[in-house]
């Protein structure tokens, strides 16, 4: 009978020690997440100010494109087509980039940002 006994006042210390690590641990979250809670928001927003950047780089893009060469009759088959091949490379890059902003973006919990990118 007493080495039942035993091994139940073990288990109660055993439990009593870990519900203490279970409350130790959830005060080190609380000040963990109190120290980089500034950091947080500060990458946040810079994600937004690239995110915006980035809108804006692609609105002037899309202007310029229809400013180049290809778009002009005069220019040729042959050389729109080269100058083409250039414009999907570039538009490729920028897709790219447009996909690292979105994981960022989402992982900081904004997914939505990066919507306006794709339209």
């Amino acid at each position: 009978m007493q080495t039942k006994s035993l091994a139940k006042d073990s288990q109660i210390k055993q439990s009593k020690k870990l519900f203490d690590d279970w409350i130790n641990l959830k005060k080190v979250a609380k000040e963990t997440h109190k120290e980089i809670s500034p950091l947080v928001q500060s990458e946040t927003q810079k994600n937004n100010n690239q995110i915006a950047k980035l809108e804006e780089d692609l609105k002037v893009y899309t202007q310029d494109l229809k400013k180049r060469d290809f778009y002009k009759y005069e220019c040729g088959r042959e050389n729109a087509l080269t100058k083409l091949d250039a414009v999907y490379s570039e538009i490729n890059d920028l897709n790219v980039k447009i996909g690292n902003f979105g994981y960022t973006a989402e992982k900081f919990g904004n997914p939505q940002l990066i919507d306006n990118c794709h339209k």
